[in-house]
């Protein structure tokens, strides 16, 4: 079976990748999460001076987006055909790790100094005294609102859950007829993004998805059915009517188009709105 590399965001090789340099021409097929023509534009920039010095080796790349990678990952494992080298998570990383589809990456780990690689990140993806992945980015989930509204509303920061959705109610708007033309908050529905925040609530809340002992979910304490709660009173009040449809970039249109006050998810994007 094909074994691939991960980029943290990793970046994953995969053990089947098999490079055999040969005379013929080696094509190297890489996945990444950079879908900016302008991220595109700089990776090909990167391939092509790659190609010029090593011209028996054509490197191929393919942008997609972080909802969309990990279903195409798991399809392209199971067709026997992944790419050469993946961004992935953390999470994905473990799971490939345990199913033996992962080769190490110790040799680019010495070729980049280990001790380069930024220390809090350092041990994603290091199983058995090896890298498996190596961490490319770092991200913190951003909470953004409309500070204009949030002002003009005299309210003050929530220090819990239940006064977070208060706030959010506070900062929606209606027309005379009673309608929503602005919802308290926008997240993105896709899988992948439900999972982290998911995740990260829960730790927040004191828990865990798995115990550490027997490796089995948690699904039934207190802590996560208090976030799946969390969601559902979320859903039920603050978020638009067919929230679990949007994508990770229409929650940024919510906000910027005036349809959200908040936006929870932000990441890197997110820094352009705090600087306005």
């Amino acid at each position: 079976m094909k074994k691939i590399a991960l980029i943290f965001c990793l970046i994953l090789v995969f053990a089947a990748a098999s490079f055999a340099w040969g005379a013929e021409k080696k094509v190297v097929r890489i996945w990444h999460t950079e879908t900016e023509p302008q991220s595109v534009a700089a990776f090909q920039e990167i391939i092509n001076a790659f190609e010029k010095l090593n011209p028996d080796i054509t490197v191929k790349q393919e942008a997609m987006a972080w909802g969309d990678l990990e279903a195409k990952l798991t399809a392209a494992l199971a067709a026997g055909a992944p790419p050469d080298a993946s961004h992935g998570q953390a999470v994905t990383c473990a799971s490939f790790y345990a199913k033996g589809l992962l080769r190490d990456q110790e040799d680019i780990a010495a070729s980049i100094g280990r001790d380069n690689i930024w220390e809090a990140v350092r041990r994603q993806c290091y199983h058995d005294n090896k890298y498996y992945g190596i961490p490319h980015s770092a991200a913190t989930s951003l909470l953004i609102y409309r500070k204009d509204i949030f002002k003009a509303k005299g309210l003050k920061p929530p220090q819990t859950w239940d006064e977070f959705i208060k706030v959010a109610e506070a900062m929606m708007e209606k027309d005379k007829d009673g309608r929503v033309t602005r919802y308290g908050l926008s997240l993105p529905g896709v899988g992948l993004f439900i999972n982290i925040a998911v995740g990260e609530l829960t730790k927040a809340n004191g828990g865990r998805l798995f115990d550490l002992k027997t490796g089995r979910p948690t699904f039934t304490e207190k802590q996560v059915i208090e976030v799946l709660d969390f969601y559902k009173k979320l859903s039920a009040t603050v978020l638009p009517p067919g929230w679990l449809g949007h994508g990770y970039l229409d929650t940024f249109a919510n906000l910027a188009t005036g349809k959200a006050a908040i936006l929870y998810q932000g990441y890197g994007r997110g820094a352009g709105y705090i600087e306005r």
